[in-house]
């Protein structure tokens, strides 16, 4: 029975074996990349053919270049089951190294699969000088264009004060590692710009066949004096380039170098085209005299409260200039000057809208009736200057029906108002009435007069006066006061002890944690394993500088090591050991070991 069982599962791996070939043999298919298509001639890049459906190796034919050597580098293989469907693939590693500059192209490569023959496409790219490409961009501009830009929206004739809503997008190679330092400022004499947001819009886009990421400012201009300006946009950034290693290698850089942050930064500026940004003087013709150099296109809406007043209550006016322009320039709308109505200085309030250079400015006013018979609130009028139609407009509100209550007000000297003030209409003087006694107005008007009025009456009296801290109510909030003081001081003092026993408690788990990982890596030394050695190490070393920092251990990294030891340290060195053998792999001597873990013992007991 059992001999059954083992011949039925071959059976079965031998026909699912069969298939799969059967199946990759019909979906074979071929792709050559390379990992740069600009290299200079002293760097390499690295070419990978991909030959996806197919799980044993193929025949490669590698074309002859002329000053160009196809260095092979291995290959790897990889197999996906999904859904009981598998794939696999072959990947085949070169290093393309060039011997002289200039502008080559790859010939298709030819690979034989089983079933007959698959070819790539063709791959052109370009080898430069040594240096040329670092020179380039500390010394030419059109370089740094290729890895970063800034673009504006167009702009046309404008007016001093107008404000122009502008696009400003600065675009950033995908291909490079890049760090900006500054937002963009803009460069120019004669125009400003608002302070830039520190959270622009950002997405990805293609120019050119290259992706780039871009920042986009939503963002305006104004013209403070007329004339034609050159205006420029340009912010700082640093260029993140790994540095060469000093050998004939055609990799470049090590393999370690950009883990460990080991990158040079080169400062570039970034700059935008020069655009002409035209400003031209506002017209003297039809210019009212209540202007005052708002432009744009607004509205105007007035209220006023109350609408019912005795003569000398105050009314608030309340006028609302709303829309799209310079609301710096945007003043009180104007109130008639008339004997019948006393006004104060108005104040203001702006409120922006989410959208550009829109919003509203609200003024309040105070204006008195002085005199009975006024039966409305005059208009009021506000001018700005239209861009669009290069026209002033000015706006006028309609006079809004008040109804006014009690006799003429005749100022504000004395005890009393009088009725003299007014003139009859065939310009004889009216008749004079004695002035009211101010017990007699209004409280409106008495509020308006802002005179203190003598008082007659007495006021309350006390038969006596207790001091305040005599007084219950102060003495019972004293003690909980000085209650709620001793808690406190109570509080702090066991936190305090708290946070000593904790201390000594911290030292001793540190210890504890020591003596264990020590234990670890000595077990690993008794059994020489070099890999599982240089792991503990890396553990050990994490787990008591992270408890020193109060960090976590897994976060310790090799740059953090060397800012907090000298670089020359045992600790870093075998630190810089166990990375290395992480990701490559390393064999030690039992010597190695031996000597390897008196460091770390000694030098560990050394941080105490």
């Amino acid at each position: 029975m059992r001999n059954r069982c083992i011949f039925t599962l071959a059976v079965f791996m031998m026909l699912a074996i069969l298939g799969d070939n059967f199946v990759l043999a019909a979906d074979v298919s071929v792709e050559a990349t390379l990992s740069r298509h600009t290299f200079a001639v002293d760097e390499g890049a690295r070419l990978a053919i991909v030959v996806s459906g197919m799980g044993r190796n193929a025949g490669i034919e590698l074309p002859e270049i002329e000053n160009i050597k196809l260095h092979p580098r291995g290959q790897s293989s990889q197999i996906t089951l999904v859904n009981w469907e598998k794939t696999s693939s072959v990947t085949y590693n070169y290093i393309v190294q060039a011997l002289q500059p200039g502008k080559y192209t790859l010939p298709p490569i030819t690979v034989r699969v089983e079933g007959g023959t698959l070819s790539t496409k063709s791959i052109p790219f370009e080898v430069t000088g040594v240096g040329v490409q670092h020179t380039s961009i500390q010394n030419g501009a059109k370089t740094v264009n290729d890895i970063a830009f800034i673009t504006m929206s167009e702009t046309g004739d404008h007016f001093p004060g107008e404000i122009v809503p502008i696009t400003l997008k600065a675009y950033f190679n995908q291909n490079y590692r890049i760090d900006l330092n500054t937002l963009p400022t803009l460069s120019a004499d004669g125009v400003v710009m608002p302070q830039l947001d520190n959270d622009p819009e950002q997405k990805q886009e293609i120019v050119d066949g290259v992706l780039f990421h871009v920042l986009t400012w939503q963002t305006s201009l104004a013209g403070i004096k007329t004339g034609s300006h050159l205006i420029k946009f340009s912010l700082d950034a640093s260029l993140l380039i790994a540095p060469k290693r000093q050998s004939t290698s055609p990799f470049g850089g090590g393999m370690f170098d950009n883990f460990f942050g080991n990158v040079q930064r080169k400062a570039i500026v970034v700059k935008s085209p020069g655009i002409v940004f035209n400003v031209l003087p506002l017209p003297e013709k039809g210019r009212p005299e209540s202007f005052t150099g708002a432009i744009g296109r607004f509205s105007l809406s007035v209220r006023g409260l109350p609408l019912k007043v005795e003569v000398g209550e105050p009314i608030t006016l309340t006028m609302v200039v709303a829309g799209e322009g310079n609301f710096n320039r945007v003043e009180a709308p104007v109130f008639p000057k008339t004997r019948l109505w006393k006004t104060y200085s108005p104040t203001s309030d702006f409120s922006r809208n989410s959208e550009r250079a829109t919003g509203q400015k609200t003024f309040e006013q105070a204006i008195v009736v002085k005199q009975s018979g006024v039966v409305a609130i005059p208009s009021v009028s506000f001018s700005y200057f239209d861009p669009s139609v290069k026209k002033y407009v000015t706006l006028q509100s309609d006079p809004i029906p008040l109804e006014v209550q009690g006799l003429e007000a005749g100022g504000e000297e004395g005890r009393g108002i009088a009725l003299s003030n007014s003139r009859a209409p065939g310009g004889h003087s009216a008749a004079t009435a004695s002035p009211l006694p101010f017990k007699m107005l209004s409280r409106q008007v008495q509020s308006s007069i802002n005179l203190a009025p003598i008082r007659l009456e007495i006021g309350t009296l006390h038969g006596s006066l207790v001091p305040l801290f005599q007084q219950a109510w102060f003495v019972f909030i004293s003690a909980v006061c000085l209650l709620c003081i001793a808690v406190l001081l109570w509080l702090h003092w066991r936190r305090q002890k708290g946070d000593g026993c904790g201390g000594r408690s911290l030292v001793k788990k540190k210890q504890g944690q020591l003596e264990k990982d020590l234990r670890e890596v000595e077990r690993a030394k008794n059994q020489a394993n070099g890999t599982l050695f240089l792991q503990c190490c890396r553990t050990a070393i994490q787990n008591y500088v992270g408890a020193s920092r109060l960090e976590t251990a897994a976060a310790i990294s090799l740059t953090d090591l060397k800012n907090q030891l000298a670089d020359l340290s045992p600790l870093v060195v075998i630190f810089a050991r166990a990375e290395e053998a992480a990701y490559g792999g390393a064999t030690l001597s039992s010597e190695e070991m031996a000597s390897y873990f008196l460091e770390l013992k000694t030098e560990l007991e050394k941080l105490k």
